[in-house]
């Protein structure tokens, strides 16, 4: 195999000096100067850092948005918490509350029983005068033994036995 340069077949690529090497590769087009090399792997890397600034603008943005998303989350969740505290609490208060109806209508209904028994003695018993209002100004009260005019009303001391 002859030397791709100067074509002499006890020769090779390796035999010739870097330029001379360079210079052969320039003018068959077969590899770009160093030089410009160089430049287009510069453009390349200046290219790459913007695409990399520009990943790493939307990954704050990203990792902004999220941490807003964390922070209303835990705030969602704290008041989720304070929110089943409140509903216990009206539960604690609620049942409390029947309890203290129930005791009032309980005492209520001991009570109406009292008067019930109390109105039933009074309307069993007969009674022993009788009371009639003339007014302030003629005398006021005027009682008799039986009853004298629809007006009078009725004394009781004790029921009938």
């Amino acid at each position: 195999m002859s030397c791709e340069i100067c074509g002499r077949g006890s020769c090779t690529r390796s035999f010739h000096s870097l330029s001379e090497q360079e210079e052969f590769d320039t003018k068959t087009g077969r590899y770009e100067p160093i030089e410009k090399t160089v430049e287009r792997q510069d453009e390349e890397l200046s290219t790459l850092r913007r695409q990399l600034e520009e990943a790493n603008k939307k990954l704050v943005e990203s990792s902004e948005a999220f941490s807003i998303v964390k922070k209303l989350h835990i705030k969602a969740l704290e008041e989720c918490v304070q929110l089943r505290r409140d509903i216990e609490t009206w539960n604690i208060y609620a049942k409390e509350s029947e309890a203290r109806i129930a005791a009032a209508h309980a005492s209520r209904d001991a009570e109406v029983k009292a008067l019930q028994e109390k109105l039933a003695k009074y309307e069993n018993a007969e009674p022993v005068a009788w009371r009639h209002d003339h007014g302030a100004e003629n005398g006021g009260y005027e009682y008799y033994e039986n009853a004298s005019c629809p007006l009078c009303e009725p004394l009781f001391t004790h029921p009938k036995e």
